[in-house]
């Protein structure tokens, strides 16, 4: 299958440069596309609220697991018998 030739020239032009090279020759390319039509826009804006709504939810349930692994660290902690929170006589 051959490459259409804007598509090869950009393949081109990337495999030539190195480093953070790479990074500015795609940040060119990303700057000279053209705009999206308005129903991908508003499907790009849609997909983004539901990708914040996902990070949230995985943010929320990180911190219920750090409760409960604090807590049972905690329960655990606190099981112990009195000698171990006592002093050693020197």
């Amino acid at each position: 299958m051959s490459m259409p030739a804007p598509l090869a020239e950009v393949v081109s032009d990337f495999a030539e440069v190195e480093g953070q090279d790479k990074l500015k020759l795609l940040l060119e390319f990303a700057d000279d596309l053209p705009a999206l039509p308005a129903g991908l826009e508003e499907a790009v804006q849609h997909a983004q609220r539901q990708f914040q709504i996902v990070r949230g939810r995985q943010r929320y349930a990180y911190q219920l697991r750090l409760r409960r692994e604090l807590l049972a660290w905690t329960n655990s902690a606190l099981r112990l018998p009195i000698d171990a929170y006592s002093v050693p006589p020197r």
